[in-house]
């Protein structure tokens, strides 16, 4: 007979999927108070996305603010002029350009520089 109170493998990863969904959701949040719910390139403040600048696997900077940009839904996903899916090279270029300190800590964070 199963202890009622003996916690299963499959509980535990329940919770911690859940916790983590629930840290993405308030670093999503964060991300755009930080950016004034504006897309960092454009400044509109419609169908506005969180992105991970590195990786969201990179568990060591998953939540981390500098990782964290507001793009609306052109320039997250679709935009071949600056959208770090269809064109990441210039959005890169942008990000130096623009966001100077946030650019060289995110490449500190690189794993070719480590």
């Amino acid at each position: 007979m199963k202890d009622p109170n003996k916690i299963t493998k499959a509980q535990i990863q329940k919770a911690i999927k859940r916790a983590e969904k629930e840290a993405d959701i308030a670093f999503a949040k964060a991300v755009k108070d930080r950016d004034g719910w504006k897309c960092i390139i454009c400044g509109t403040n419609e169908n506005l996305h969180c992105h991970h600048i590195l990786p969201r696997e990179r568990k060591d900077i998953r939540h981390d603010l500098i990782n964290g940009a507001t793009l609306c839904c052109l320039h997250h996903k679709f935009s071949l002029l600056i959208s770090p899916h269809k064109n990441a090279f210039e959005f890169f270029i942008w990000l130096q350009k623009n966001r100077f300190e946030q650019y060289c800590y995110l490449k500190s964070k690189a794993y070719y520089n480590n």
